[in-house]
Formats: structure tokens, sequence, C-alpha cells
């Protein structure tokens, strides 16, 4: 049975298929439209299209976003992607794409897939992090993701209100995508460095560009690590204290940046209060398309 995928961040949507065995066939990857329902749905018919007609028809899709999806409305709710804010995915893709339609949060789709079969395999209580254009996170509990009542659970990077720690390192504060000031999401991952930067040293660089130069010990660059690294260390000591799991696989694009993931690690096992002599958060298995193939596996005929 051929599968089919889709992987809808705040950026970019990777479109999979998907084999059998899990092999991944083919894989594409568009912009996402941030702020349009039509434009979003006809890439997604264009590239699906495109697909069914290399591997035959979709019997079914599975979806993970970087949103929330409610439980009981199933509507998603996002702070960054507003084209899919209040949509019933699964319901409206459905009547489109006449076929069963498998929806799931994003962070969910990794950490699921770390846990059947990458780094997190054996491990009862997986705290998944994604670290990508935002910032977002799923509990696991034997094997079962703990959504929350509303399905909010895992979002650790909104209600933080950095508000004082960012005026004690000369930075602004920032209206995030979801209502609130200065959340986390704005901070702490790729934009959030560059943010960090830009409000420092008034120079617009990406955020590989400001790791090499972390990396050459240059001292703009080695500032707003610093600062990147301390707003994270602290929110994810809290979560550590409060969910003590047995290891925090990571996604998303800071993910490939394994010194920095290393360094991380090693302040966050410092400050908590369990003991945790190995590395807890690491970068994932499936750094790469962990979400895109943790969404595959939202298809019931994939388990």
């Amino acid at each position: 049975m051929t599968l089919y995928a889709i992987d809808v961040g705040a950026t970019k949507m990777d479109f999979g298929v998907f084999d059998n065995d899990g092999e991944l066939l083919e894989k594409q990857t568009h912009k996402t439209p941030l702020d349009s329902w039509n434009h979003f749905t006809s890439l997604l018919i264009g590239q699906m299209d495109e697909f069914e007609g290399k591997y035959g028809k979709a019997k079914s899709l599975g979806i993970g976003v970087a949103a929330t999806v409610d439980p009981l409305t199933q509507k998603a709710s996002s702070a960054s992607i507003k084209s899919i804010a209040g949509r019933n995915l699964s319901k409206e893709l459905e009547s489109i794409l006449s076929c069963p339609v498998y929806v799931g949060v994003d962070a969910a789709c990794f950490t699921r897939v770390e846990v059947l079969k990458g780094k997190a395999q054996g491990k009862n209580y997986v705290f998944g992090l994604i670290l990508g254009t935002g910032v977002g996170g799923s509990f696991f509990i034997n094997g079962q993701v703990m959504k929350g009542r509303d399905g909010l659970a895992g979002e650790w990077g909104h209600g933080n209100n950095l508000h004082e720690k960012l005026k004690a390192c000369g930075l602004k504060d920032h209206l995030c995508g979801c209502g609130q000031t200065s959340c986390l999401d704005s901070y702490g991952a790729g934009k959030g460095l560059e943010r960090i930067h830009h409000q420092l040293h008034d120079v617009d660089i990406n955020t590989k560009n400001i790791l090499d130069a972390w990396r050459n010990s240059e001292a703009e660059a080695c500032k707003s690590v610093e600062i990147f690294i301390t707003l994270l260390v602290d929110q994810l000591t809290v979560n550590v204290n409060i969910l003590n799991p047995e290891m925090m696989p990571v996604a998303g694009g800071l993910a490939k940046a394994a010194d920095l993931i290393a360094e991380i690690d090693k302040r966050v096992r410092k400050n908590c209060i369990a003991n945790y002599e190995e590395p807890l958060i690491v970068p994932g298995e499936f750094i790469i398309d962990g979400c895109l193939r943790g969404a595959a596996l939202l298809i019931p005929a994939a388990n």
C-alpha cells in the first residue's frame, strides 16, 4: 500500500510518498501559504494530483501541522499559519480529496516516529521537541501521545512572558502570533535567534551564519547565542522537572546543529533536579523528515 503524507510547517510544506515498508519514495517541498486557504488547498491539490499520477489514487492521507488541533471540534489553531486557523482540516480536506484524512500535531508526529523507529525506541516517557521556525513539543507516555483537554499539551513556547529577561539582555518585547507578548516561540527557535541577533547588533543574518560565527568565537554571535541558549535552558529545565522524561529528541532546523543541542543538553542536565548521567536532549534519528514520517503513521493501515 502506498502512503501519502504532508508536513505543514510555518515555513515550508513537505509532501511525501512512502511504500509498504515505510521507505520514502519521493518528497516535494513548497513554501507554505500562510494567509490564504484557497492558496493552501490549491497547492495541496496540485501536488497530490502529481503524486497520484505517478503512484496511484490516494486511499488516505496523513497530515502533520505546526498547529494545535482541538480534540472535540477538530479545528486547527496556529500562531503562524493563518490559512488553516479555525479549519477542520480532516473534514474539509476529505471533501476535497475524496479520501480519509488523518491530522495530527507536527511535534506529536515527530515524537511518534522517534518512539516507534528512532532514538526513543524502548522509552516510556518521551518529550519530543521542535526547534524550527518556532518552538513546539509533544509528550508520549507508554507510546501514547498526551494531548490534554484542548489539544494544547506540549505547547511550551507560549505564555512564558519573557519581558524582564529580555529587558535585562537589552532586547525588546515582541508580539507573538498567539496574541501574547514575548513568548519563547518568538525567541527560542531559528527565527528567534535571528531576532535576538538583529536587536542586539542591528545586523540581519540567517541562523546558519550566526552559528558559524559562534563556532568561530566571534563576539557578537557569541553574545546572541548565549542569550538564546539561556532563554531555552530556563524553560526546558522547568519542563524536565515537571515531566521527568527519559529522552527529549529534537527535530527542526536547529536539530542539525549538534554542538548547539549538546550545549543546551549539558546545561539543562546541570540545572534540573533529576540526575541524568547520559545525554537527555539529543538530535532525533529523523531530523529531516520525522514529522513527515510521523504523519504517514497517522494512517491506521501504516501501523
